[in-house]
């Protein structure tokens, strides 16, 4: 049995268990994509790949048809709990469960040996499909001391999020990373860019005219990413003042 802190989510091991049956039994990603879009799923060959890296989540639907699908593409009946090797930890919610206990729910039964794993930064980057290309996203959040503010599970729940498309615009102009972006605005005003704007524009002006609601938008979206910039400058600020010259 792996050690707990390896537990990783279960989307991966779903994806590991795929690819480990498929291989065992000759299959080819085509004939898992067909036997997909049988049963009424739009998988390209270039989805199973995906699902096999882990990258993308998998829904309850999906969960739902996979040993249906998978059985198709291999001829013979693959249940669920085939999927997920017993001997694996899996992260779910905020426990750590080996994939025999995982298997045993859906089987019915009840988790044996889970167990509370804390949320780390460390955590946060492997649970990327790209641990490399999000990287840069969190070293730009720690030399901004997001997480002396805030707990791995918070962020988490971030980077599920993602930024939206006002965050991303304001990054643009910002020269700075989109999520970072999304980050300070639920920092500085408890709520994304674009809800903080549709605040204030509804606050200023709440009977405006389509036209009128628009120009307000764009104004106080201009307003707020000036606060965001003098966001990042504070935040900076220490970093500089600390490595600065004493005379």
């Amino acid at each position: 049995m792996t050690d707990p802190a390896t537990a990783r989510p279960l989307r991966f091991v779903i994806g590991e268990g795929v690819r480990r049956v498929r291989e065992a039994h000759g299959v080819r990603q085509e004939e898992v994509s067909r036997a997909a879009r049988a049963y009424g799923l739009a998988w390209a060959r270039s989805r199973i790949a995906a699902l096999e890296r882990g990258d993308k989540a998998v829904s309850a639907d999906e969960l739902t048809l996979l040993p249906l699908i998978m059985s198709a593409a291999c001829t013979r009946p693959v249940a669920l709990s085939e999927l997920v090797a017993p001997d694996v930890w899996v992260r779910v919610g905020d426990r750590a469960m080996p994939g025999s206990d995982i298997a045993a729910i859906w089987a019915g039964g009840m988790p044996l040996r889970g167990r509370n794993v804390p949320g780390t930064l460390q955590d946060l980057i492997s649970e990327q499909a790209d641990a490399e290309a999000a990287r840069p996203d969190f070293d730009r959040l720690v030399a901004l001391g997001a997480f002396g503010e805030h707990d791995g599970e918070e962020l988490r729940g971030l980077w599920a999020t993602g930024a939206s498309l006002a965050e991303e615009r304001a990054a643009t102009r910002l020269s700075e990373r989109p999520r970072v972006v999304a980050y300070l605005a639920r920092a500085v005003w408890g709520a994304s860019l674009d809800e903080e704007r549709d605040r204030i524009v509804a606050e200023r002006d709440p009977d405006a005219s389509p036209d009128r609601r628009r120009a307000l938008r764009g104004q106080v979206n201009r307003e707020l990413v000036e606060v965001l910039a003098a966001e990042i400058a504070r935040r900076e600020k220490p970093a500089t003042e600390s490595a600065a010259p004493t005379t």
